[in-house]
């Protein structure tokens, strides 16, 4: 079955594997209903099927011409189902074209296992699902479960909808995973959980919520032993890496110094307690013995809050002092006369040169899907905070908002490979930085993976280091250290210096 590969939906190659790649399913979504058709499926079948495969770590199978050049030869497709991203689980779906070779079949097969494991941390495919010449089925054994030993000393099972009420009553609204109740001396007390939790690279944040009428004693008493039993469990889910934050001054802070936890960074400025800003403090805990990266902190707890309104009112352009390249919002592009498509395509083309694409890009580790406004990467440019274009209307790159918290953000960025060597980075975030002093913001943070050394050079140019969050990024089969650098704006810094 042939195909032409649709200009406005550009195949994004993810795995060279002999005479084939691998890359973006969306291109021939219509192509595969077509295949799947063809070889008997019925119409909700095919639905099913497709839809039980994740966006992400779905790819169409495409027979190269040459060692540069695909043909639109379409093969079949690849992807997972029923993922489960905490025990590393997962079957596979295969069809291919009942030309391809046995040898074929079976290294393309073996090879995308071997990235779901080294990328995505999938270490078990229970069942391989192929419509490959007889529909052949095979079966890859288990390896050995992890075990999940519960429950402790203090932290119990699951909390009850009773025990979750009794939290709602102390004025609090947990939203965990893998949430335990805890109880001292028989009586229930508390919940703790995990928040942000990433599988694939083995780190999740700690949160818990004690009744606050046990005291401050008890629960200081209590409290790291808590955390303590709660860590040692989140490791033997396969967690690797667990962070918290707390806030200078606090209950939080005294029961978390009394931990295991090992503090890390210390970010000033970056959230409010009873109108005054103060410094967040963050920890981590791994499951091996680290020498954690000495911070030297004239970070003071408190300092009087800017009398500027938080607001998001982002100017529609940012002019950058050079003629040739400026920052728009991306759904002005319209309106300034630009093709929005051909911005997408342009940062497409940069993904496809990760080794001098000089952006952290969150956890990309899957197969890249163009998408539309609900998903994939034209949704996610469609919401970045600015795109960085020349004067022709080219996309250069981007800096973006990727989350906040009161008046504290993190962010991240990019230039494009095709406009790199010409100083852009350090315009872009300076300007960046002001537009969000502007709108009120205090502290700035990015956070910069080990890897990615023109970003460590470019940060250490224009903020501050905070510290370092050890192996909290899993890619190619191992774990890689997080830089964080924060920029603090110029008032609030100087009140702090002075203090």
């Amino acid at each position: 079955m042939e195909t032409t590969i649709n200009e406005n939906k550009k195949f994004i190659s993810k795995l060279n594997i002999k005479d084939y790649e691998l890359g973006s399913f969306d291109v021939y979504l219509e192509t595969t209903k077509a295949y799947l058709k063809k070889l008997g499926l019925k119409e909700e079948e095919i639905e099913e099927k497709i839809s039980s495969m994740p966006y992400n770590y779905r790819a169409a199978i495409i027979k190269r011409k040459s060692e540069n050049e695909l043909t639109d030869t379409y093969i079949g497709y690849i992807g997972i189902s029923d993922y489960d991203a905490l025990k590393g689980e997962a079957n596979l779906l295969v069809s291919m074209n009942s030309n391809m070779k046995k040898e074929d079949y079976d290294i393309i097969v073996d090879t995308y296992i071997e990235y779901l494991e080294s990328s995505l941390n999938i270490s078990v495919i229970k069942n391989i699902k192929s419509y490959y010449k007889n529909k052949y089925q095979g079966l890859r054994p288990f390896k050995e479960e992890r075990k999940i030993l519960i429950p402790k000393r203090y932290i119990k099972d699951i909390p009850t909808k009773k025990e979750l009420s009794e939290v709602n009553s102390w004025g609090y609204n947990p939203k965990l995973n893998y949430m335990r109740s805890i109880y001292i001396n028989h009586k229930f007390v508390g919940v703790i959980g995990l928040t942000n939790v990433s599988p694939a690279n083995r780190r999740a944040s700690l949160s818990f919520y004690l009744n606050p009428n046990l005291g401050n004693e008890l629960i200081n008493e209590f409290g790291e032993m808590v955390i303590d039993e709660y860590l040692e469990y989140a490791h033997e889910i396969y967690f690797y890496n667990i962070n918290a934050k707390a806030l200078s001054g606090t209950l939080d802070e005294s029961i978390l110094n009394l931990s295991s936890m090992k503090k890390f960074a210390e970010i000033g400025a970056a959230s409010e307690l009873n109108n005054q800003l103060v410094s967040s403090n963050l920890y981590q805990h791994i499951s091996d013995n680290y020498e954690l990266e000495k911070i030297e902190s004239n970070l003071y707890s408190s300092v009087p809050v800017p009398s500027k309104k938080v607001s998001d009112n982002y100017q529609e352009v940012i002019e950058l002092g050079i003629t040739n390249f400026k920052l728009i919002r991306p759904r002005s592009a319209l309106s300034l006369g630009l093709d929005f498509n051909h911005l997408v395509d342009g940062h497409i083309e940069a993904m496809q040169n990760r080794n001098k694409f000089t952006i952290p890009l969150g956890e990309d580790k899957y197969f890249l899907q163009r998408g539309n406004e609900k998903y994939g990467i034209y949704k996610s440019v469609l919401n970045f905070s600015y795109l960085l274009v020349d004067n022709f209307g080219n996309y250069a790159g981007y800096v973006n908002i990727l989350r906040q918290e009161g008046r504290h953000v993190e962010i991240e960025m990019g230039i494009s490979p095709n406009f790199q060597g010409f100083g852009l980075g350090t315009r872009i975030v300076n300007a960046f930085y002001d537009e969000l002093f502007r709108l009120g913001y205090v502290t700035i943070t990015s956070q910069i993976f080990e890897f990615n050394k023109p970003s460590l050079k470019l940060h250490e140019k224009v903020a501050d280091f905070n510290g370092i969050r050890i192996n909290s990024y899993f890619a190619n089969g191992e774990l890689h250290n997080m830089h964080y650098y924060t920029k603090t704006e110029p008032e609030v810094k100087n009140k702090m210096l002075r203090k």
